[in-house]
């Protein structure tokens, strides 16, 4: 009986699935698309020229002058999948912009050391990111400001992500073509030498290799970047310096961007650049100070 009513089931909502692509705005012609009602009678689309609506959408969903931060949501792999209501990524807007400290340190994430009268300090993790700030609300208003508005949410913002796993994660909760939309993408992260042998996924940093690995290829078949900026801090070892920054600059080093720029903590040797002669990227070079107060020395955070 359950079988049958699960066929129902599918049949049922197979009814309703579309027959369109949802990224059908930033392929024109080549994917199908809907019908779209005119709406002649909204004043949106009637007294409203296309140049002035443009400039409304971008507006409303973009932000110059700040990151758009994309989470990373921590699992609760105790809770059963009906009771995980939040979504694996979400969305925020940089409020820390001016923080002379590692983007994926910023205060937006709010997380703190805690300190408790008689009890060690403890580390208070970021609180689940319940993108309420209505974003996406007018993407859904009708399909007409879907088409209208859509390039601009992907092609006029900077993502930031914190390391590969908000990346992953991003990138796999959207279609391929939404993923090539994006234009603009700043990426922070801590490399150290732990991070050339630990393939673990629960913690970050220090960053596992393989997913480095894949989020360097998922950056170079990028096809439209406008920009691509990282800042890297490497951790110093003398012992493993160039082995440490190969293995944090060579999947980037075949990424396209107008303007593509690597920060790092720390100069490679002759040795590094002579292997790096063909990388597209640009390098500058910053001590930026650790948020110790937030995050102590050492910190890894839980995903």
């Amino acid at each position: 009986m359950r079988e049958t009513l699960n066929k129902a089931l599918r049949r049922a909502r197979s009814v309703f699935e579309p027959s369109y692509h949802a990224a059908w705005p930033l392929r024109d012609g080549d994917i199908a698309k809907p019908a779209l009602n005119p709406q002649r009678r909204c004043p949106l689309f009637e007294k409203l020229s296309a140049e002035l609506r443009i400039t409304i959408y971008r507006a409303v969903l973009t932000d110059p002058h700040r990151f758009l931060h994309i989470c990373r949501n921590r699992e609760w792999p105790k809770r059963r999948a009906w009771e995980r209501k939040q979504r694996k990524v979400a969305h925020l807007w940089c409020m820390d912009m001016d923080s002379p400290f590692p983007t994926w340190q910023h205060a937006c994430y709010g997380e703190r050391y805690e300190q408790n009268p008689g009890s060690l300090p403890r580390f208070v993790s970021r609180c689940i990111t319940k993108t309420d700030d209505k974003l996406l609300s007018l993407l859904l208003t009708c399909r007409i400001v879907y088409s209208e508005a859509l390039p601009i949410l992907y092609r006029d913002n900077t993502f930031h992500f914190r390391g590969a796993p908000g990346l992953l994660a991003f990138q796999s909760s959207i279609s391929t073509v939404q993923w090539h939309a994006v234009h603009h993408i700043h990426l922070s992260t801590l490399y150290d030498r732990a991070a050339m042998f630990y393939l673990q996924d629960e913690v970050w940093p220090p960053e596992n290799p393989l997913n480095w690995e894949e989020c360097g290829r998922l950056l170079c078949e990028l096809p439209s970047l406008e920009s691509l900026k990282l800042d890297i801090t490497a951790q110093i070892d003398a012992r493993n310096l160039d082995s440490l920054l190969m293995a944090a600059l060579n999947p980037l080093k075949s990424a396209n961007a107008k303007v593509f720029e690597v920060e790092l903590n720390v100069k490679p040797s002759p040795a590094v650049w002579d292997r790096l002669r063909e990388a597209n990227f640009v390098t500058t070079f910053r001590e930026r100070p650790e948020n110790v107060e937030a995050y102590g020395t050492g910190i890894s955070l839980s995903l």
